[in-house]
C-alpha cells in the first residue's frame, strides 16, 4: 500500500497577517482540534505550519516515523504534540480508512460539476479541504484501505467539454464522460495515424519513425494525454507498414 497521505487543515492562520510587522500572525493551539479529531474517529497528524519558512510548510509532517506514531498515539500523545512539534502547528488526517477524492480542477464550472459527480456517486462527504480554488478535496470513509488510485491528465475531445456542461442532471453527466473516456483510444489512434503521415509528407524514412515510435514507449513521452502503449505502437507499426509497402 501507498504511504499514508496526509490531509492537511490549516489552523496556522497563515493568511492572517500582522498590520504592525507584515509578518503571519502567530499559529493557535491546535490541541483541541486534534482532540476533536481523535474523539471522532480520526488520526491525527502534527504538520509544519505554513508560516515556518521551509520546504513543504503546510503540508510536511516534521515526526520521524509519523506514519506509525499517529497510527496510534492516545490523547496524552496528542496534546504533547503542541510542545515538542512546536513549529507543526497545521493538522493532517491520517489516510487508510479515511481517503480523499481529488479533484485538482482550477475551472470553476468544470470543479463543481465533479464535485456533483462525486457526491451522486460516493455520497455526501463530511468534510473537505479547499487549498487553491476551486479545487478541493472531499473526505470519505471505506470500510477497509486500498491502494492510491490515480487518473491521468484527461482532455475533452473536440468540443465535447461543452457537452458535458450543458448537461443537468449529474446521472447523465457521469453517462456522457463513460462515452467520452471509451472513445479516446480510438481517438488517439487516429491522432497517431496522422503524426505519422506528417512524418511521411516531411520525408521521413521508415526506419526513422519506427525509431520515434521506440522512442516514445522507452521513454513513457507523454502521447495526448497518456504513455503510448505497446497496443498503440503496434496498431501504429502496422499503420506504417500498410502506407509505406513497396518501399
Amino acid at each position: 500500500m501507498d504511504e499514508p497521505i496526509p490531509l492537511t487543515i490549516d489552523t496556522s492562520c497563515a493568511d492572517t497577517v500582522d498590520a504592525t510587522s507584515g509578518t503571519p500572525a502567530a499559529p493557535e493551539d491546535p490541541t483541541e482540534l486534534r482532540l476533536r479529531l481523535h474523539r471522532n474517529g480520526y488520526r491525527p497528524i502534527p504538520v509544519l505550519g505554513a508560516h515556518v519558512a521551509m520546504k513543504g510548510a503546510g503540508k510536511r509532517p516534521m515526526m520521524k516515523g509519523w506514519e506509525t506514531v499517529c497510527a496510534s498515539a492516545a490523547e496524552a500523545e496528542i496534546a504533547r504534540w503542541t510542545r515538542a512539534q512546536r513549529n507543526c502547528t497545521n493538522t493532517g488526517l491520517l489516510c487508510g480508512e479515511l481517503v480523499g477524492v481529488d479533484i485538482d480542477v482550477l475551472d470553476r464550472d468544470h470543479a463543481h460539476r465533479l464535485t456533483c459527480i462525486a457526491t451522486e456517486m460516493l455520497g455526501m462527504s463530511t468534510a473537505s479541504r479547499i487549498g487553491r480554488a476551486p479545487k478541493i478535496l472531499l473526505a470519505l470513509r471505506t470500510d477497509a484501505p486500498f491502494d492510491k488510485v490515480q487518473t491521468s491528465e484527461f482532455h475533452m475531445l473536440d468540443a465535447s467539454a461543452e457537452e458535458v456542461l450543458k448537461i443537468e442532471d449529474p446521472s447523465l453527466v457521469a453517462s456522457k464522460m463513460r462515452e467520452l473516456i471509451e472513445s479516446i483510444p480510438e481517438a488517439r489512434l487516429s491522432r497517431l495515424h496522422q503524426d505519422i503521415d506528417q512524418l511521411l509528407d516531411a520525408g521521413a524514412s521508415r526506419p526513422q519513425i519506427l525509431e520515434e515510435l521506440n522512442r516514445l514507449l522507452r521513454l513513457g513521452t507523454e502521447f495526448r494525454g497518456g504513455s503510448l502503449t505497446v497496443e498503440e505502437l503496434t496498431d501504429a507499426c502496422r499503420y506504417l507498414m500498410q502506407r509505406t509497402d513497396g518501399e
